[in-house]
């Protein structure tokens, strides 16, 4: 018996200040929440200004990741096949 308790399915979410001058104290959040069969973290990067989805198996293995910055279609979108390979989603660039 381990001293965790399990997440909520309900959802999480957290917050983070930079403190650092050269970062203009810029906020960062991070929300954690239960779909389809597996976890979804969806976050921004205040100093960035870029948006980030995490998307994880129900074991907390990753399985997609998406980075947003300025458009409404992803930057960046990886995921990975049966095999855990990763490669390019969607013809993203």
């Amino acid at each position: 018996m381990n001293g965790f308790q399990s997440l909520s399915a309900s959802g999480h979410t957290l917050a983070w200040q930079n403190v650092a001058p050269e970062l203009n104290s810029a906020t960062s959040q991070l929300k954690l929440r239960w779909e389809n069969e597996g976890w979804t973290a969806e976050g921004t990067l205040g100093s960035d200004n870029a948006q980030f989805v995490l998307r994880l198996s129900a074991g907390w293995t990753v399985q997609q990741c998406l980075l947003f910055r300025d458009l409404e279609d992803p930057d960046l979108w990886l995921g990975t096949d049966s095999h855990g390979r990763w490669g390019e989603m969607n013809g993203a660039p």
